[in-house]
Parts: structure tokens; C-alpha cells; sequence
């Protein structure tokens, strides 16, 4: 594949092998992408060591390398690569004597436990199977980038009064302390660089969705929601998705946070308030330490604030004091989605993907050498009884999120297959993504903390300037041979005039997606360094003012007020949280009326001469 840095690759013939490869790599593939064997049988007794220990952690050595090489070669090559050394290494090894399958299980709601592709996934045979699927790569590159978000990101220093606070105020001593700290950073990095997209109301059960397979109608009706294909709140996203599109809901966001918190073994639970009737809603995510519930919220994009608005609120806070969420409320229009009258049932939900349950998974983790190690297996059991000891919790369950997502992806899948407007669709929102195209290795470089070069490779700083055609430049595609070459298109003898647009139109929109996409998250990418001045130019003149009502419009706006914010431009970064119209509005608001707040109580403090 060549890599020239202005050449962006065209799209598979069809949209659908971005959807069967994110199946696969939840284990969904039988029947789907035809690149899932046959587990083996499990059995009592451990699988014998026949190899030497050398050549065991060779192979093992070789398939992380073809891993972290999909960040610069053939990525389909690199994860064949990867898995069959893989499962060259695990014949060898003999069984983990303390794994088994984790009791939580039955925890799951009975529509999700019943349905096809969750019984697959969480059978013994899968959950201790020794083999390993082309599906497990996509598994691993996502954890290897949520370990290097939460190395670099988790260092960066929280706000001096939330510092002040949490070493002062929070009863927290020690590691517990500096994990709060950690958690405050790595859930300010969500907010800021996963831009918010609206959440949607769960399908009701009734509700007809779209022809998934063969299945008759009155066979399909038991079928959760998701698995008929019908999108719905935190599914419609897996992880790995929201982290290379830099977009996601409420829940996606707080699935980010809490993955990101577990990398760094910090334990954390999505809350939930169970109203008896219906399915049980969401509420927000919750860190865990010394018996204490700390409160995150993504939707609002802000820490829920403790008593008297210092610090982080924990659960037993708001149970004793609930007006610190009713305070949340701006007027009746912007009033918070939780009551005092819902506090009677929280129950604790743990997210576990099934990867995370997989025999396999563990012994990889055990494996991996100090500079590459990453959590890959956990086990919900070990923090049932912690959670059952805090206050207000009334119940302790996995997360059905994680696996309406597989149910979902799959269905996709299948549905993209046969529907040539769906793949069409596909490509209009997606199609800059697929491939290693010049963004996308900016992209991947920028998940991984390389903003800057990194030995031979170009950082991701590089790879997004290199990704921003001149506007000249892209209109010279249509009759330019010379850009033509540049972008990687050549015409051949058997191309007919129709194809040859069609080849135009879709690279000429690809480059437009790129300088967009790159333009925003250079701005990102200085803000991190701390170039405010620099990063407000990309935000206002280089996103809002080029592409107004275009992707990035929320997120570049809400990250030009946080860079006003940082240059002492309170009065400019409130102005553009007031006209805030995203679904982070009830946020934006609370946090210009915390602005206001904050300066009315400088100007007491400090009178004039």
C-alpha cells in the first residue's frame, strides 16, 4: 500500500467490511464473515505445554509487533498476522487453574441472556476456548489505545480548586486520593474529545425493525431491539468506533470514561435508578474508592458538584442531601433527569464486554511485558460485595449496553450486506475511516499520545497537516492528471465515464472529510500541549468559520469557550456556552452560570481601589 501523504484511499466496493470486522471482533462471526472456526471442546483437564518457553514467547513477541503495526502497514494483513501467531503461542500453554466463568452472568436481563449472539459469546465453550479470532485483534488494539489515553491523558494535573480539594476535602488519603485525581482528567479528556451526539429513547419491543435474516416475523418479535437492528441509546457504537470517530452519546462517553479509568485498574460502575416499570435508566457513571461512590456526569459534560458546589458529590451526598442534584435544574425547561423520588432503587451496573470473561484474554494480559501491558480480563464477582457495601446501592448487575451492542453490530452487519442505500449511507458518514488512509494514521497516532515524530514515524501533528489539501488542490481532482495521481486515482481502459465520476465525486468528498476532520483535532491536539492561542485559530477560524453547521460545530465551540477559559477569557467562554444549542446545552449552562459565580465572587473578594 502506498502511503503518500496526500493519497486517500477509495472504499471497499462495499461499506459492509467496516461492520463484519467489528463483528468479528466481538466473536460474532459464524455465518457472518466466514472467518470464525470451530472452538474447541472444553475439558477438565489443561492444555500441555509442548514447546519450548523461548519459542512460546517468540510467537507471542511477533504477534504484538503485528499489532502495533497496523498503526503504519496493511491493517487486514497485520491482524491476520497477529492472530495466527496468536494461536500459535496459545496451543502451548496450559490452562489458567483459578479461571472459570464468572457468576454475574445471570445478572444479565432475561431478553439479553435469551438472545442468539449473547448465548454464543458467554457459552463455556467460548468463554474458556483456546483459540483466538481475527475479531480478538480489534479487542486488543482498542484496549492498547484506551491504556496509552489513560497513560498520557490521566497525567495531565486536574483544576487547582478540584486538586485543593480532593488532597483537603474528599476524606480520600494515598493512592485513593491520587485515583480521584487521575479519574478527573481522564473524564475531562472524554468530555472534550468525544463531542456529544444526541441520545436516543430505547425501541419499544413492538416496534417493527428491519428484515435482519431469514427469520420469520413471529420468530424475530422475541428478539431484543437491538439484535432486529433497531438503533438505540449507548449500542449503536462500540468503543473502539467512539474512539476513532471522536463521537458519541451519553452512555458511549461514560463507557469511555470508565474503560480509560480500568486500564489504570480503578474501579468504576454505572449507576442506574431501577422505577420498576419498564427498562431500568441510566444515570451516570460512578468511581469507586474507600467505600464511596464518586459521581461523573457525561451528559452534562461536568463532575456532579458536593456540598456548597466544592469538590465531586458522591452517591451517599445525594441521598443525604438531594437537593445537590435538584440545584442542577435552570428553570423548568433544563430540569436534571434524576429526582429525589428516584433515589429509592439505585443499582450498580458493571460494563463487561465478553472479551473481558475470556480465558484467553487473561493469559495474554499475564503475558504481556511491562511496557505493553494492558487490562484485559476483570471479573465483575470480585467487586459485588465493595459495591453492595456502599450506601444506596440496591443491587449490583452487568451492564446489558455492552452486549446490545454485539446484538446490534451484527445485525448491521447483515443488513448492510444486501441493502446497496445502506452502504451508500455508510460511506457518506463513515467512508473517511476506512482504510489507512493519511487522517486515519493521524488519528491512530493521536489516540496513542504521538502528537510529535516518534523515531521514523511521523506523529500525528504531521499526518493531519499532511491530510489538509488546499481547497485549490481539491478541486484540481476532477481534471488535474497530476492530483489525480497524487490521491491515488488512475484511469483505465475499462473504466466507463459513469465509474470515473463516481471515482471523482467520492475521493474529491473524502479529501473535504479529511481536512475537516484533521483541522479539528489539530486543535485538539495543541490544546493538549497547552496552545491555547494556537488552538483557538483551529477552532474558530479553521472549523467553526469554514465548515459552520458542519460535524465539529459542538464540539469545536464547547473547546474554543474551555481555551477562553484557560486564557483568563471568561466573559468570551461564557458568551459561547449561553448559545450552546448541542445536546451538552443543560451543561454548557450550568457551567456559564458557574463562570458568573465564579467571577462575581473575584470582584467581592477583591475591591476596587
Amino acid at each position: 500500500m502506498k502511503t503518500s501523504s496526500m493519497r486517500v484511499f477509495l472504499p471497499a466496493p462495499s461499506a459492509t467490511a467496516r461492520w463484519v470486522a467489528i463483528a468479528v471482533v466481538l466473536g460474532l462471526g459464524a455465518g457472518l464473515a466466514g472467518c470464525r472456526q470451530q472452538a474447541p471442546a472444553v475439558t477438565s483437564d489443561p492444555v500441555p505445554a509442548v514447546a519450548s518457553p523461548k519459542l512460546d514467547r517468540d510467537h507471542f513477541a511477533v504477534a504484538i509487533d503485528f499489532l502495533k503495526q497496523r498503526d503504519e502497514h496493511n491493517m487486514d494483513r497485520s491482524a491476520g498476522q497477529a492472530n495466527y501467531y496468536l494461536n500459535r503461542w496459545i496451543r502451548d500453554q496450559a490452562a489458567e487453574p483459578r479461571w472459570s466463568v464468572d457468576s454475574m452472568l445471570s445478572t444479565l436481563p432475561d431478553a439479553t441472556k435469551r438472545a442468539p449472539a449473547t448465548k454464543e459469546l458467554t457459552s463455556e465453550r467460548a468463554l474458556a476456548g483456546y483459540e483466538f479470532f481475527l475479531g480478538d485483534i480489534l479487542f486488543l488494539e482498542e484496549n492498547r489505545w484506551l491504556r496509552a489515553i489513560a497513560r498520557w491523558a490521566g497525567q495531565q494535573p486536574p483544576p487547582a480548586a478540584l486538586a485543593e480539594w480532593i488532597t483537603g476535602h474528599s476524606g480520600l488519603t494515598g493512592r485513593s486520593a491520587r485515583d480521584l485525581a487521575t479519574c478527573v482528567s481522564l473524564f475531562d479528556w472524554t468530555i472534550r474529545n468525544i463531542q456529544l451526539e444526541e441520545l436516543l429513547d430505547y425501541p419499544k419491543q413492538t416496534e417493527v425493525g428491519p428484515a435482519v435474516g431469514t427469520e420469520s416475523d413471529a420468530a424475530m418479535a422475541d428478539w431484543p431491539p437491538p439484535m432486529r437492528g433497531l438503533p438505540g441509546p449507548g449500542y449503536n457504537q462500540h468503543p473502539w468506533n467512539v474512539l476513532l470517530y471522536g463521537r458519541g452519546d451519553a452512555y458511549q462517553r461514560a463507557r469511555i470514561f470508565m474503560l480509560l479509568a480500568r486500564q489504570l485498574r480503578i474501579d468504576t460502575v454505572m449507576l442506574s435508578i431501577d422505577r420498576k416499570t419498564g427498562r431500568a435508566q441510566e444515570w451516570l457513571p460512578a468511581v469507586l474508592l474507600d467505600k464511596q461512590l464518586f459521581l461523573f456526569d457525561p451528559e452534562l459534560g461536568l463532575v456532579l458538584p458536593g456540598p456548597d458546589g466544592q469538590g465531586i458529590a458522591t452517591l451517599a451526598d445525594v441521598l443525604a442531601n438531594p437537593q445537590l442534584i435538584e440545584s442542577l435544574d435552570i428553570g423548568d425547561k433544563y430540569r436534571y433527569r434524576v429526582r429525589r423520588e428516584d433515589l429509592d432503587k439505585v443499582v450498580a451496573l458493571i460494563d463487561v464486554a465478553p472479551q473481558f470473561l475470556y480465558q484467553r484474554m487473561r493469559l495474554v494480559e499475564q503475558t504481556l511485558d511491562a511496557a505493553d501491558q494492558m487490562v484485559l480480563s476483570y471479573l465483575p464477582s470480585e467487586i459485588k460485595s465493595q459495591l453492595a457495601a456502599c450506601a444506596g446501592i440496591t443491587d449490583v448487575r452487568l451492564w446489558a449496553v455492552p452486549f446490545e451492542a454485539l446484538m446490534y453490530l451484527q445485525a448491521r452487519a447483515a443488513l448492510m450486506a444486501r441493502d446497496p442505500q445502506l452502504q451508500w449511507q455508510e460511506f457518506l458518514d463513515y467512508g473517511v475511516f476506512q482504510g489507512l488512509s493519511t487522517v486515519v494514521r493521524g488519528r491512530r497516532q493521536h489516540l496513542l499520545g504521538h502528537f510529535e515524530k516518534q523515531a521514523d514515524q511521523p506523529g500525528a501533528t504531521a499526518f493531519y497537516l499532511a491530510a489538509r489539501m488546499s481547497n485549490a488542490q481539491i478541486e484540481g481532482i476532477e481534471k488535474d492528471r497530476n492530483m489525480q495521481k497524487a490521491v491515488g486515482l488512475e484511469r483505465t481502459i475499462e473504466t466507463t465515464d459513469r465509474e470515473w465520476e463516481q471515482k471523482i465525486t467520492q475521493i474529491t468528498r473524502l479529501q473535504v472529510e479529511s481536512k475537516k476532520h484533521a483541522s479539528y483535532w489539530l486543535g485538539l491536539i495543541h490544546m493538549e500541549q497547552g496552545n491555547h492561542d494556537v488552538a483557538v485559530n483551529w477552532f474558530k477560524v479553521r472549523t467553526l468559520e469554514s465548515d459552520p453547521e458542519g460535524v465539529w460545530k459542538n464540539g469545536a465551540r464547547y473547546n474554543l469557550a474551555r481555551c477562553y477559559e484557560a486564557l483568563g477569557k471568561i466573559e468570551e467562554a461564557r458568551q459561547l456556552y449561553l448559545i450552546d444549542d448541542s445536546p451538552q446545552r443543560h451543561g454548557c449552562l450550568l457551567r456559564a452560570r458557574q463562570l458568573e459565580a465564579q467571577a462575581a465572587a473575584t470582584s467581592t473578594e477583591t475591591p476596587d481601589p
